[in-house]
């Protein structure tokens, strides 16, 4: 297992992982990190919130697919 894990960071570079890591983390995860950053940074329990809220409203479910592709057909039950 460890030579695939060297084959793949070979292949893509050690930037992979931590951008993958990235990429899974829960959308929760991320809000609630942006208001304790907004909240530490600018001392303002006011402004964290606003980003909270700002976050949830732009932070929408999307489907699986691309807005330009076509939705996969129903299967026939």
């Amino acid at each position: 297992m460890a030579r695939t894990y060297r084959k793949v960071i070979g292949l893509t570079g050690p930037l992979l992982p931590v951008l993958s890591f990235l990429a899974r983390l829960p959308t929760a995860t991320v809000q609630f990190g942006s208001v304790l950053l907004v909240a530490r940074t600018s001392g303002s329990l006011t402004a964290a919130g606003l980003t909270g809220g700002a976050l949830a409203l732009t932070r929408r479910p999307r489907p699986p697919w691309p807005s330009w592709a076509r939705r996969p057909a129903r299967p026939y039950r």
